[in-house]
């Protein structure tokens, strides 16, 4: 019995926590190739070039460079309309409720006397 107490497993158990990480990483390196492939598809797909009309001029580009200029710009956009209306609004909800708070407390004082 003493035996077998003093053995060592020739090659260790891997443990549930690192056998779902390196599940995990295949996973996203899949992830990301099935990705890549699609967006390789995509710009091959829209490599033909097309007429742009501003108001002054037209312009001959690719396609794909037409999605992502206004990608972008709608990225920029969404970000600018968010950081305008944090700033518009003003202090931190939290102070506002703190004071309102602060008038609940004084006004259930008023009956004492």
């Amino acid at each position: 019995m003493a035996e077998l107490q003093n053995q060592i497993p020739a090659s260790p158990t891997p443990s549930p926590a690192r056998g779902s990480r390196e599940r995990r990483d295949v996973l996203r390196a899949v992830a990301v190739l099935v990705l890549l492939a699609a967006l390789v598809a995509f710009v091959l797909k829209n490599s033909e070039e097309v007429t742009v009309s501003f108001v002054l001029f037209d312009a001959h580009v690719r396609l794909i460079w037409v999605f992502l200029v206004t990608a972008i710009a709608g990225g920029v956009l969404d970000r600018l309309v968010l950081w305008w209306s944090r700033h518009r609004r003003g202090p931190a909800r939290g102070a506002r409720g703190a004071t309102s708070g602060a008038r609940l407390h004084r006004s259930s004082g008023r009956g004492r006397g």
